[in-house]
């Protein structure tokens, strides 16, 4: 009789310990899946794509990047460029940024462009410029949407021949986002231009 009550009491905890087991595997699961989730859905989307009709697509070759805004003040993006040339290098794109190439100059005349442009012997220049910053919501705390155009240019040349205006949400927006955007809202916004690019033949 004892060794019957000892055996259900083990027979017990062995399916309580495969419970458990069961219940750490679904936990890990789900953490798995929401941080691909995060970083497989985008806060960017699309609103508009232009294509030169008197410009042919071409392939990017030799790409410059030039990231920027004018509001609220004139400033350069930096890390908007690193996560370009980052991507575009992957993909086997040879890309530069411009603010490694010319670091002291900061937002650049079309006139500065061209000449390293032609010095570096570049085929493409590709801008990224943010336009503007819109309230989206009230009553949620500093929720704006950044409202950004995408710009590739035959190089030496200023001729734009492709561009794409894109709106990221931002959550929690502080104003730092713009000197330093959040790794995760980069990769998402490159990644979905990249893919518009690829769409349009122009990658």
């Amino acid at each position: 009789m004892e060794f019957q009550v000892e055996r259900g009491n083990g027979m017990r905890r062995l399916r309580l310990g495969v419970y458990k087991l069961r219940v750490i595997q679904l936990v890990c699961s789900l953490f798995v899946f929401s941080l691909l989730w995060g970083w497989t859905t985008t806060n960017t989307v699309v609103t508009y794509v232009w294509h030169s009709p008197y410009i042919n697509s071409q392939n990017l070759g030799k790409t410059l990047v030039l990231a920027y805004t004018l509001i609220p003040q004139p400033l350069q993006g930096v890390s908007v460029e690193r996560e370009w040339v980052s991507q575009l290098q992957e993909s086997g794109i040879d890309a530069h940024s411009w603010s490694a190439l010319a670091p002291m100059i900061g937002i650049p005349s079309m006139r500065e462009i061209t000449r390293v442009l032609k010095g570096g012997g570049f085929d493409t220049l590709l801008v990224t410029q943010l336009l503007a910053l819109k309230q989206t919501d009230p009553h949620t705390r500093n929720a704006s949407v950044a409202i950004v155009e995408t710009r590739l240019y035959i190089a030496p040349d200023d001729d734009v021949y492709w561009s794409v205006q894109s709106e990221t949400f931002l959550y929690r927006y502080s104003g730092q986002e713009l000197r330093h955007p959040s790794r995760r809202d980069l990769y998402q916004f490159v990644q979905t231009m990249m893919r518009t690019m690829a769409g349009s033949g122009v990658l």
